[in-house]
């Protein structure tokens, strides 16, 4: 061995030598197969996770009614939130969070939708597709910050008035909600709620005993209101029958009004033209105070034309529900002639009545 190390002409290598590089290169290959091995290996497992994240084994059921379509108002956020969550909790429970990320955004429509875009094209694959993320997202977006405020400030200004209470406490809880007071106490709540009652509510109540509970107690005020109610309905009917005359006069003076109204109206026969833009006199003096404005035929017949009232021009009611008054014709130069000219031949012919008997006073005494 030590004469081959030492021959300088190199001819060959020695045969240990040989082996060894071929050994080395036998390992390198080795080491080459079980990288590709690996990494192949570990391609396919991240295919099957990625396939895990987005494949739904489970269809989402149909226990629930569809989702609602979301376009982006604040006034609607909630009740869409509440749905969404019910929803994915319910039919989605078996589907993976990809499933019910993208169910989610299918609900979006216009403003809503353009808003969410860059976030959804970022946050929609499959390894952070998320469905709670996606709403909390949609709140931190669409959410109406000074809402609460707002309703706080409706909640203390809201009264009964003569509002049934079932119809007042339906609207005095969705105000509560919105203000925040979901977690009141029932002494608080029962304090708010009767800020709100009328006088005559709360005059009945005073005999009414302590409620141990919230529910209780709204439950005797609704009997105490719809007694109160039921009593007046009575005692009107009542007062009806009792003075049949009165309720007949008044009936009469009531037409007799309105023959008045309508023979101070009428003037002159109105044309067929003039009936359709110009209410009947009956009307209009129903209506407010307000007239609109006199326009000539050209302008009534484009209203006609496209559907628009006559009458204001409005679009999106007829002449027979227009808020306007008749209109007025306007007077012009030549009718002020017109009624000056009658007046100065009515008062000649006064005179002429009135010299007339002077005359034939001074006849007879000569």
């Amino acid at each position: 061995m030590g004469d081959n190390l030492d021959n300088p002409q190199g001819e060959a290598l020695p045969r240990w030598f040989q082996q060894y590089v071929q050994e080395q290169q036998d390992q390198l290959e080795a080491a080459q197969a079980n990288e590709r091995q690996l990494r192949t290996e570990n391609k396919r497992i991240l295919q099957e996770n990625r396939l895990r994240l987005v494949r739904n084994d489970s269809k989402p059921g149909k226990a629930l009614p569809a989702l609602l379509e979301f376009y982006g108002d604040a006034d609607k956020l909630e009740a869409w939130l509440q749905q969404a969550k019910a929803k994915l909790e319910v039919d989605y429970y078996g589907c993976t969070e990809y499933v019910k990320f993208w169910a989610l955004n299918g609900s979006l429509r216009g403003k809503a939708l353009r808003r969410m875009e860059a976030w959804v094209r970022e946050q929609g694959t499959p390894e952070l597709a998320d469905g709670n993320n996606f709403l909390n997202r949609v709140e931190f977006i669409f959410k109406d910050p000074q809402a609460k405020e707002r309703a706080q400030r409706k909640l203390d200004n809201f009264r009964q008035g003569s509002k049934s209470f079932l119809e007042v406490f339906t609207e005095w809880q969705s105000l509560l909600l919105e203000s925040g007071g979901g977690s009141w106490p029932d002494s608080a709540k029962k304090l708010s709620l009767d800020r709100i009652l009328s006088d005559d509510l709360v005059k009945a109540m005073i005999t009414v005993p302590t409620q141990p509970d919230f529910e209780s107690y709204c439950s005797i005020l609704k009997e105490t209101d719809d007694r109160l109610r039921a009593y007046r309905a009575r005692t009107s009917s009542k007062t009806d029958r009792k003075d049949p005359v009165a309720s007949r006069n008044s009936s009469i003076e009531g037409g007799q009004q309105k023959k008045e109204a309508y023979s101070r109206q009428v003037t002159r026969k109105p044309s067929v033209e003039e009936m359709e833009w110009v209410a009947t006199p009956i009307r209009a003096a129903a209506t407010s105070a307000r007239r609109a404005k006199w326009v000539s035929q050209e302008e009534r017949d484009l209203r006609r034309q496209t559907g628009r009232c006559i009458r204001c021009g409005a679009s999106g009611h007829m002449i027979k529900d227009c808020p306007y008054g008749h209109p007025q014709r306007p007077v012009t130069s030549v009718a002020v002639r017109k009624d000056t000219r009658k007046e100065k031949e009515k008062a000649k012919e006064v005179e002429a009545e009135l010299e007339d008997p002077v005359t034939d006073e001074s006849d007879s005494e000569n």
